[in-house]
């Protein structure tokens, strides 16, 4: 390959890094409000972003689409920490195998 080939495949891969680097820290302050059931405010880490139709894209697929798309997309979603999520998966769990809890 000759060099300018490799420079544009170079310039493709950091770009790629950067709109990855930048939709990770878009999450991330997304991820920083308080819990959707408890109302507690944990680590952006302990957050989850649970889709309320379990429907939807994953958001780790769109890490590479255009921001406005990430946000309206997160924006569908319910944020909750990780506990509350797994209580809520929980409870799903037990509606569908013996009725409403």
């Amino acid at each position: 390959m000759d060099n300018y080939t490799d420079s544009r495949k170079n310039e493709a891969k950091k770009q790629k890094l950067r709109r990855r680097f930048e939709a990770r820290e878009l999450l991330f302050s997304i991820k920083s409000g308080p819990c959707a059931d408890c109302q507690n405010k944990y680590h952006p880490c302990q957050m989850d972003l649970i889709s309320r139709d379990n429907g939807g894209t994953r958001l780790s697929a769109m890490m590479l689409k255009s921001k406005r798309r990430l946000i309206e997309e997160a924006s569908r979603r319910d944020l909750v920490c990780a506990n509350c999520g797994r209580l809520r998966n929980w409870k799903k769990a037990r509606e569908r195998a013996s009725g409403p809890v």
